[in-house]
């Protein structure tokens, strides 16, 4: 029989988070030169929400959308799907080597197990990148398309 202690071991091994680069890259070289090229024709996540919010058919979005008032209609659809959607603002993060006072988390039985989250400067840098992670996993959707 399977005890509380098994099932939390079991749910921390399969999570995943969403990986976040502060580094500026390196012009100095070829490849990081190819590389930032490359990079500035992805989308970032704050600028993919407008995207995501027209491929599930939603009210258009502004593209400098701010706050969770915007994103609202999008956090419904992901509650509609099954996930669970949490949002912390956390005062004791003030030391500039912390990742930021904002975290973002989707989970959820839908995610068998799994979890999006990240840590940022602002709310809308944290909630794009989960929101982003979970529609590319769940729903299939590309940011950098057209």
């Amino acid at each position: 029989m399977a005890t509380n202690a098994d099932t939390i071991k079991r749910r921390v091994r399969r999570f995943v988070i969403v990986p976040i680069s502060r580094e500026k890259p390196n012009t100095d070289s070829l490849e990081s030169d190819s590389m930032s090229k490359n990079a500035k024709k992805q989308s970032t996540p704050l600028r993919a929400i407008p995207r995501l919010a027209r491929f599930l058919s939603l009210a258009p979005m502004p593209a400098d959308w701010k706050g969770v008032d915007d994103l609202m209609p999008i956090l419904e659809r992901l509650r509609a799907d099954g996930a669970v959607v949490m949002m912390k603002l956390d005062g004791e993060r003030t030391a500039g080597s912390d990742q930021g006072p904002y975290t973002a988390l989707i989970t959820g039985q839908v995610l068998a197990g799994e979890f999006f989250r990240s840590d940022q400067p602002t709310m809308e840098q944290a909630l794009s990148e989960v929101v982003i992670a979970y529609a590319k996993s769940r729903w299939g959707f590309d940011p950098d398309a057209k």
